[in-house]
């Protein structure tokens, strides 16, 4: 009952303890800088080290975790940086390499992209660059995406959240460069086909059979197949609208999976999304659908599958 979830988050909120408290962002060696800022936070794979980025300063820092001992009182004033790497610009995403493992110091690497700057992979013992990735757009111009994830399996980057075009890049991670394969949402920038708004967030199953992507101005999340293996440059993605909303779509038409009610189909709400029935079927539950439509109104920030 909600009762009940209520003395649950209470009993949570009691029994939990502070354990470390960073606050080495300062300006002059004393005054804590009110534009430094936290964005965000990344635990490793291997639950050792946190990564974050600072606005003010456009640094990316990296914490050593803090394990809590019953027996004795941690400090928790006393958490300072344990790596710190130059962005260059605004940091607008980072991630892990998803196998790493700090008794391995060749994997202890994670991506960055800044504004205005390629995608850079750092090592997390030296906080230098081990490679750059470079995407280029159709005018053979470098443009900084928004956002940069690692598949699965980690062989691969993928790159989304360009200005001139809706697309995605995806990198090898053994061949930095240029090099890098084009996967576009739509037929044009402004064509009404395929997914809206600025790639915001990609993220891929556990498996690698799937991905979705997140976009905002409009919000939306899409699902593309990943099994097909590599597909040729330029390929146009055909994937599934799990929730949409936005100022463009909500007096046209709402787009969403389409739930299976009882053995029949329930009706769209727009005759144009009739088309999307037998791609889009029973992925999930109506009153799933109408929280991620609620959620999904002003944009995507983040997209996490379970491990599990």
């Amino acid at each position: 009952t909600k009762r009940e979830r209520c003395q649950g988050k209470r009993t949570m909120d009691i029994n939990s303890t502070l354990l470390a408290q960073s606050n080495d962002v300062r300006e002059d060696g004393n005054k804590i800088s009110d534009e430094s800022l936290y964005q965000g936070c990344a635990f490793s794979p291997d639950g050792l080290c946190v990564l974050t980025s600072t606005t003010g300063d456009s640094k990316l820092r990296l914490y050593n975790t803090i394990t809590g001992n019953p027996d004795h009182v941690v400090e928790t004033t006393n958490w300072k940086t344990a790596l710190c790497s130059q962005g260059g610009d605004t940091v607008r995403s980072y991630a892990w390499y998803p196998h790493m493992n700090s008794t391995n110091p060749a994997s202890c690497c994670f991506l960055a992209t800044c504004r205005d700057q390629p995608i850079h992979l750092f090592d997390a013992y030296t906080g230098s660059i081990r490679a750059t990735y470079r995407p280029y757009n159709g005018l053979d111009e470098m443009e900084s995406p928004t956002v940069v994830q690692f598949t699965a399996d980690g062989q691969r980057i993928f790159a989304g959240g360009f200005r001139t075009d809706r697309c995605i890049h995806i990198f090898d991670l053994a061949y930095p460069g240029r090099d890098s394969t084009i996967l576009r949402m739509g037929k044009t920038r402004r064509s009404s086909d395929g997914q809206k708004g600025l790639v915001s967030a990609i993220q891929g199953t556990p498996d690698g059979r799937v991905f979705c992507v997140g976009t905002y101005a409009p919000g939306s999340i899409y699902v593309y197949d990943d099994r097909t293996g590599e597909q040729p440059n330029g390929t146009i993605l055909n994937g599934v609208c799990v929730v949409g909303h936005g100022r463009s779509h909500s007096r046209k038409k709402r787009r969403f999976a389409v739930v299976e009610e009882d053995g029949d189909q329930q009706q769209s709400t727009h005759k144009k999304d009739d088309s999307n029935k037998d791609d889009a079927t029973s992925i999930f539950r109506q009153a799933r659908v109408k929280w991620f439509q609620s959620r999904a109104q002003s944009g995507i920030t983040q997209l996490k599958f379970p491990s599990s």
